[in-house]
């Protein structure tokens, strides 16, 4: 069937008959919020409903003289097919009683000449890139049968928003990290909420995401991870090694039972990963899929300048394009994103705190994070504590819309890929870590 074939005539006149006649003016917005023109197949009845909506706008009365008054204006009138069309379907209007009804027939219609689009241009785009073809597709069919949006929210409901998303913090309903300092700056990562993790290369990133992520997935978050780096294989040992409390490269003397028995913690509880998804598109399908399919809470990428897009810019803007498309993916499926950072060689040879610039490749990826974190170890702090191998880590929290900016420390092992809530003097700050049970890892869901 071709998209043109997909209309009602007559239903579009109905609905510019109702605007033109009726007073009730909950029928009119409740029109204005369901339809645009780009809804009507009929040019005439486009050119007439814009009309009603430029009056409505205004704020001045929808009529038939009105109308006409806006037409001439801006030199419509033979596109809405004159004064005997006008007055033909001002005629028609009986009531505005069934109006819901006609609605839903003039937008199912526009759905379905969208649908038929959408089909078309996959069609030809196959062809050339079948992989694009697919990801957009996915992307435009999950936007066809949308309300209009309104031109404002009013402020009640955005309170019974804010008030839904309170009783979910005080509920612990947020991804969190398993550190109880940090969480004290961070409160949680909101749904919407994208994190930023930067470190240089070796400071232990990797592993602290990895505590994030296991954290997460023992609270009952759906999580998944895209790691760009690593392997499954290279994340099962970093999980086993973690659970075990063994170097990862002592796993093989470890006792076949205590293996067993680490695996059988890791059941129940829902953690994905991908290791061979790259480009910011896929991953993003590969999230709407899995949100779809059996949900999903969180999200962690490893590493962000690892993300490739099919668009050839330079590497600067691509980087912003990724950051404002994970960005718009946390709000769209009402998410939290963790992405891993790397940061510019220079702070190496600075002695200072690392601070926003310090982003690697794009100053985006601070504008859209709702909270950057870096990790920065401090080796002359590790040698007067009389640390051999283990590293003083400062967790620096210099971007946090939800809370206060501050500094905490952690003791990194970098043998065994954990970590520890220390004191600026290194104590231990005591803390009770959950265990780690029932957690199922899935491999397969992400694959291509």
């Amino acid at each position: 069937m071709r998209a043109q074939q997909i209309h009602n005539t007559e239903a579009e006149k109905d609905i510019v008959a109702v605007l033109m006649n009726t007073r009730r003016q909950e029928v009119i917005s409740g029109i204005f919020l369901e339809l645009d023109a780009k809804d009507f197949y009929s040019i005439e009845t486009q050119v007439i409903f814009e009309a009603c909506r430029k009056l409505w706008q205004s704020k001045k009365a929808i009529t038939f003289t009105t109308v006409i008054e806006v037409l001439e204006k801006a030199e419509q009138m033979n596109a809405a097919g004159g004064i005997s069309a006008l007055s033909e379907i001002y005629g028609r209007y009986i009531s505005d009683g069934g109006y819901t009804d006609t609605v839903a027939i003039v937008k199912n219609n526009a759905n379905g000449r969208q649908a038929v689009r959408i089909a078309e241009e996959l069609t030809a785009e196959a062809a050339k890139n079948p992989k694009a073809a697919i990801d957009n597709a996915i992307k435009k069919l999950s936007e066809i049968g949308q309300a209009q949006t309104r031109e404002l929210d009013s402020i009640q409901e955005a309170m019974n928003e804010t008030e839904r998303r309170i009783k979910n913090n005080t509920n612990r309903d947020g991804a969190t990290t398993p550190f109880r300092t940090l969480n004290g700056f961070l409160r949680q990562m909101a749904t919407g909420d994208t994190v930023i993790i930067a470190a240089r290369p070796s400071v232990g990133k990797s592993a602290f995401l990895l505590e994030i992520i296991l954290h997460n997935a023992k609270r009952g978050k759906k999580t998944a991870l895209f790691s760009l780096e690593m392997s499954k294989d290279e994340i099962a040992r970093r999980i086993y090694s973690r659970l075990l409390g063994v170097p990862t490269h002592r796993l093989h003397k470890t006792p076949a039972t205590e293996i067993a028995a680490a695996k059988d913690k890791l059941r129940q509880c829902n953690l994905y990963l991908s290791d061979n998804i790259f480009d910011i598109d896929a991953i993003c399908r590969a999230c709407r899929v899995q949100k779809q399919r059996a949900g999903l809470d969180l999200v962690c990428i490893d590493y962000l300048q690892l993300i490739t897009t099919s668009e050839r810019k330079e590497r600067r803007l691509q980087i912003e394009d990724i950051s404002r498309a994970l960005k718009l993916l946390a709000v769209d499926l009402d998410i939290s994103v963790v992405i891993l950072s790397q940061m510019n060689r220079s702070v190496e040879y600075q002695n200072r705190p690392p601070q926003l610039s310090d982003l690697r490749e794009s100053g985006a990826i601070e504008q859209d994070a709702s909270q950057v974190i870096f990790l920065a170890p401090s080796k002359a702090k590790a040698d007067k504590l009389k640390w051999n191998d283990d590293k003083f880590i400062e967790v620096y929290i210099e971007k946090n819309r939800n809370g206060k900016v501050g500094l905490c420390f952690l003791r990194f092992c970098p043998d065994r890929m954990t970590f520890e809530e220390i004191d600026k003097d290194g104590k231990t700050i005591p803390t009770k870590l959950e265990d780690l049970e029932q957690i199922e890892i899935d491999t397969d869901i992400f694959e291509e």
